[in-house]
C-alpha cells in the first residue's frame, strides 16, 4: 500500500489533531513500527484484534495477510482518532471493523480472537492490569498477544527533542513523560506477569536513525519531515512464550 494511502489530506487552519496524527505521525514513526504485527505471524482465517488503534495503521497491515476469511477489529477510545481511520482507503483482506471503547471495557465476549495487537498503548491504559485481564479473557487459548512501548525517554532523542522544545516554546507542563512510562524493563516484567502468570517474557528491541532530533532541539519546523524516530520494544505473548518489554 503507498504512503499516500495513509496519509491524511493536507490539512489547513482547521485541520483536527486526529488529522495531524494521521498526516505527520503515522509516515514518520508508526508505519514502520507496524511491522511489530508481523512478529505474530498472522495467518489466513485468523481473528485479530488491534487495541489504541489510532487512526489504523497495524489494523491497515494485518487485514490482508489474515484475508476476506478472517476477521479484524480495531479498537480505540477516541471517536476522533476513529473518524479519521474508518476515512482512509480500505486494504484487502478482512474488512476493517471500528470499535469505540476502552481496552478495560468487556466489550467482546470470551475466546474472540486469535491474535491481539497494542502498538503504543499499553502505557497510555489508566487501569493497565484491567486491561490486561480483558485481553487475557478474550484471547483464545494459545491465543496471541504482540505489543510494543518505547523504551525510557533518554532512549529516544526524537521525544526527548520535543519534549525540550515544548518545554523551552510552551513551558515544563507542556512536556509529556507517559508515553516512556514503562521504560524499566522489571517493572513491565512485573505487569504482564500479572496479566499473563506464569508465563515467559522476551523482548526484541528495534532502534531506527533519528535525523529529526538535531532540526528539533535546534527549534527548526518539522513540518513535511519523513524520518523514522525512535527506540522502542517489541514484544510477543504466545502459550509457550510472553514476549514484552525490555531484553535482559
Amino acid at each position: 500500500m503507498s504512503e499516500t494511502q495513509h496519509t491524511a489530506p493536507s490539512g489547513s487552519a482547521t485541520e483536527t489533531p486526529a488529522q495531524a496524527y494521521e498526516r505527520y505521525f503515522v509516515p514518520a514513526i508508526f508505519i514502520p513500527w507496524s511491522q511489530v504485527a508481523l512478529h505474530a505471524a498472522p495467518m489466513p482465517g485468523e481473528r485479530v484484534l488491534d487495541l489504541a488503534c489510532g487512526t489504523g495503521i497495524v489494523a491497515r497491515t494485518v487485514a490482508p495477510l489474515v484475508g476476506a476469511s478472517g476477521r479484524v477489529v480495531a479498537q480505540d477510545i477516541s471517536p476522533a482518532m476513529l473518524s479519521v481511520a474508518s476515512s482512509l482507503p480500505q486494504p484487502p483482506g478482512a474488512p476493517i471493523e471500528w470499535q469505540e471503547g476502552s481496552a478495560d471495557a468487556e466489550i467482546f465476549p470470551e475466546a474472540s480472537f486469535d491474535l491481539m495487537t497494542c502498538q503504543q498503548g499499553l502505557q497510555f491504559f489508566p487501569d493497565r492490569p484491567a486491561a490486561l485481564a480483558q485481553m487475557r479473557r478474550v484471547l483464545v487459548p494459545g491465543g496471541r498477544l504482540v505489543f510494543a512501548v518505547w523504551r525510557s525517554i533518554e532512549h529516544n532523542p526524537v521525544h526527548a527533542a520535543v519534549n525540550v522544545s515544548m518545554e523551552r516554546r510552551l513551558g515544563a507542563a507542556a512536556a509529556t513523560s507517559r508515553g516512556f512510562s514503562l521504560g524499566d524493563a522489571d517493572a513491565l516484567r512485573a505487569l504482564l506477569e500479572c496479566g499473563f502468570p506464569g508465563r515467559c517474557h522476551r523482548a526484541r528491541r528495534q532502534d531506527r536513525p533519528v535525523p529529526l532530533a538535531r532540526r528539533l532541539r535546534a527549534g527548526e519546523p518539522a513540518r513535511g519531515h519523513r524520518g523514522v524516530p525512535g527506540t522502542g520494544e517489541a514484544g510477543r505473548r504466545g502459550p509457550d512464550c510472553a514476549r514484552g518489554g525490555h531484553p535482559g
